[in-house]
Parts: structure tokens; sequence; C-alpha cells
């Protein structure tokens, strides 16, 4: 009986112990689930905060900022060149990448055009996409639809080296449109998107463009293809209330003052072009040295003339919506013809625009952008936020320990962060 008796003392103090220590370890767990939640709400009120941003200029102009008084919380202003910057630059490499692909689908449809005669296109994901939704949308009962989701079948996997299925498997979708059903494709609601290799790659790419870029001039280039393509440009469009290109260019707001600041410039750029075609093209050099007997100062007023005729005629044919070519070689000059040459291949408007928006330095490029986005916005760019923080102090009273168990929760969230290099 004694024996017993210290035994059953023994197992009611491990047991009290054990308790104990299943109550603290248990305590623990409470408090840093209490904890880890306090931060996940903390992460979806930020989340939250960055979802109010201002709809027309992201619709409009890809860039996202939320406009708020609170300064405090709210920062990375769009008024800050280099967030304005980063913000153009992400947005302009996720084009190039589409606009790389674009040109990569065009290449592959000749190519199996030209050898099989396929008479459809198999290297597009958004028409993949919208292909795929339309097939859904027929009736199954349809006598084509066998044929156009065998097609489709073909198509889909024709683009597996560089596209990804999500929620489902290229096989398991294949046997389904063969099997015609439907309905429980559209369950698992499938959707093609490029490969993440591929864009890695395209990351990798970019980057060593930057690192022997010296110049800058992918930067410089990425900014003017941005305003060219994002704020339009006026001369050769309908009056509007706002303000485009031209006005990065001359700093003028009236449509009616910008046409002989732009003209001039265009000239510049041309007469530049001109110059320099008649010194490498051989038959303009040969036919300048005849006519001035090889004198070195009658042959630059001569080049000087020719240039300056031909860089009207090119003006005019600019803002005229025509194409004219940087170098024009064989193609012939403008001048050549009285004026009646017409090119089938070369640089419009939009692209000289571009050119001369690579020349203007760049504090003289975001002020005046700033200004535009304010005006075409009506938004304050002081006020229009890319960032958000949060930081409070949290507190847990433990019910077991008696003690008060402080945190400091310190969260922030961004669409663009200059400075780091993001993929």
């Amino acid at each position: 009986m004694q024996e017993r008796g210290t035994i059953t003392v023994f197992f009611t103090v491990l047991l009290s112990f054990l308790l104990i220590i299943g109550l603290i370890v248990a305590e623990y767990a409470h408090i840093r689930f209490s904890f880890r939640k306090a931060q996940a709400d903390q992460y979806l009120e930020l989340d939250q905060a960055l979802s109010d941003f201002h709809r027309s200029l992201f619709q409009e102009m890809g860039l996202l900022a939320v406009e708020s008084e609170w300064g405090d919380r709210f920062y990375q202003p769009l008024s800050d060149r280099e967030v304005l910057s980063e913000s153009i630059e992400q947005l302009m490499k996720q084009r190039q990448l589409v606009d790389l692909t674009g040109r990569a689908e065009d290449l592959v449809n000749e190519f199996l055009n030209s050898l099989v005669g396929l008479e459809f296109d198999l290297f597009d994901i958004g028409e993949l996409n919208h292909q795929l939704h339309q097939l859904l949308a027929r009736d199954v009962e349809s006598d084509e639809v066998i044929d156009l989701a065998a097609e489709f079948v073909v198509r889909m996997v024709s683009t597996k080296p560089y596209v990804e299925l999500k929620g489902i498997s290229f096989e398991r979708l294949s046997d389904l449109l063969l099997d015609l059903k439907f309905e429980e494709i559209k369950q698992l609601s499938p959707y093609f998107v490029l490969k993440e290799s591929i864009r890695e790659n395209y990351h990798k790419v970019y980057q060593t463009l930057q690192k022997y870029d010296r110049l800058k001039i992918l930067d410089r280039y990425n900014l003017a293809d941005y305003a060219v393509d994002y704020l339009g440009y006026s001369l050769t469009k309908t009056d509007k209330e706002t303000l485009h290109t031209e006005y990065l260019l001359t700093s003028v707001e009236t449509k009616r003052y910008q046409r002989p600041l732009i003209s001039a410039e265009l000239f510049a750029l041309r007469l530049t072009l001109n110059l320099i075609e008649v010194t490498i093209n051989p038959s303009l050099r040969n036919r300048v040295l005849m006519t001035t007997a090889g004198n070195p100062q009658l042959f630059f007023l001569e080049a000087l003339r020719i240039a300056s005729l031909e860089a009207y005629l090119d003006v005019r044919h600019i803002l005229e919506r025509r194409p004219v070519p940087l170098y024009k070689g064989s193609a012939g000059w403008i001048s050549d013809t009285v004026g009646m040459k017409q090119y089938d291949k070369g640089w419009t408007y939009p692209d000289y625009l571009k050119v001369m928006l690579m020349l203007t330095p760049k504090v003289i490029f975001f002020d005046r952008l700033q200004v535009a986005l304010e005006h075409n916005y009506d938004i304050d760019l002081d006020s229009a936020y890319t960032a958000v923080k949060d930081e409070s102090d949290m507190t847990v009273t433990g019910n077991v320990l008696q003690r008060d168990f402080v945190r400091h929760l310190k969260g922030d969230l961004y669409y663009v962060r200059p400075g780091i290099d993001q993929p």
C-alpha cells in the first residue's frame, strides 16, 4: 500500500507539472497566433489602402498612385523624379516584353504559314485565351464544333514551349476538349500565360543592355516611348483640352504656338541628318563635288543649301503623317522629284517626336511631364503616393503568465521601389 501511494503522488505531481507546461505552451501559441493575425490584418489594411488608386491615371497612363492627405502614412509621391521614373521604367519593361513576344509571334507565324500553310496563328497568348473562351461558348451539339475543338488542340499543344496553362494540365484540357466536356472546363476556368522562364530571360537581357548602356540610351528611349504612346501627340490629332508630347518639347500649352516650334525642331533634326547623308552617300557627295569643283567652302554651302531644301520638304511630309526615312540612300530625295516623292517605309511623326524627346534633358522632361499629368488628370502629384506604411504597438496579456507581451508591428507596401532591381 505504501509503494502504491508513493506512485500515485508521483504521477499527480508529474501530471500537474505537465499540465502547467502544456498551459504555458498553449499560452505562447495563442500569443504568437495573436501577433501573426495582427500582422496579417495590418498587411490587408495596407493592401486595401493601395487598392484605392487613381483609376484614370492608371487606365490611361499606366501609373499607380493613391491620392491622400495623410503624408505621414503614405510616402513615395509621384512628384519624386526617381519614383516617377521607376514607375515608367517598370511599365515599359512589361510592355517591351509583350512587344518582343509579339514580334517573335509574327516571325514564327510567318514561318509556319509558309512551311505547312496553316491559316491560323499559333503564337498568340491573348488570341489563344480569347479563342478558348469563344469555343467554350459554342453549342456542343453543333456539327462543326468537333473540328473547331480539334484545331484548337493542335494550336494549344504547339504553344507549350513558351506558354503555361493555369488551372489544368495541357493533356487534361486536350482530352476534355476532344470529348466536348465544355461545362467541366468552364468550372476549372483555365487560362494561358507566358512562361516565367521567358520573363526571367528577358530580364537578364535587359540588365545586360543597361550594364553596357553608358549613355543611358535605353532609359531615354523608354521615357520618350512612354511619353509619345501614353501622353499622346496633338499636331496630327483632334484638339483636346489636354497636354500632349508637344508640351514636353516646347513648354507651350496652345497648339497654335506649338506647331511652329515643333516644325523648327523637326527642321533642325532633318537638316542635321541630311547634311550627314550628303557626306556619306556616294551619289550625293559626288553630285555636290561636281557642282562645286571640289572647293571645300563651296561644298559646305551647296551641301547646306540642298540639305535645307530637303529638310523643308521632309518636315512637310512628316506633319502630313507621311513616312520619311532617317537615311534615304538609294530611295532618293524628295527635292529630286519637286516634292512629289512618296516613301513606302520610314519614320513617321511620333517616331521623330521620340528622337527629339531623347535629346531633351531629363530635368526638363520630368518637370514638364509632372505639369502635364497634373493638368490632364486634375491631380496634385505631391499627394499622389505609391507606397504606404504602418507602425503600431500591440499588447497581449497572458492568462496563465500574468504579464503583458508587447510587439512593435511595422509594415509597408508599395507599387514600385526606386533603387531596387525588380524583375
